[in-house]
């Protein structure tokens, strides 16, 4: 599929705008509030959760995810 050039910046731009509003949700509006222990230890978990995610293309495809990749 082409994309005009304004597509593309139109998409970037909604992109930029939607990844804004996901942080600010979470540091600008419940920042500076107590947060349930419930969902804290849950979040304590994300950073456990995303590595396998990085992780697991490179293990079960290998040649697939190496692709892309330039060490």
């Amino acid at each position: 599929m082409n994309y005009s050039q304004f597509e593309i910046w139109l998409i970037i731009a909604l992109m930029a705008i939607g990844t804004f509003a996901i942080r600010f949700s979470f540091l600008g509006l419940i920042g500076s509030k107590r947060m349930a222990p419930v969902i804290e230890r849950m979040l304590r978990f994300t950073p456990v959760a995303v590595l396998p995610g990085m992780v697991a293309p490179l293990v079960l495809w290998p040649t697939d995810a190496a692709d892309g990749v330039t060490l």
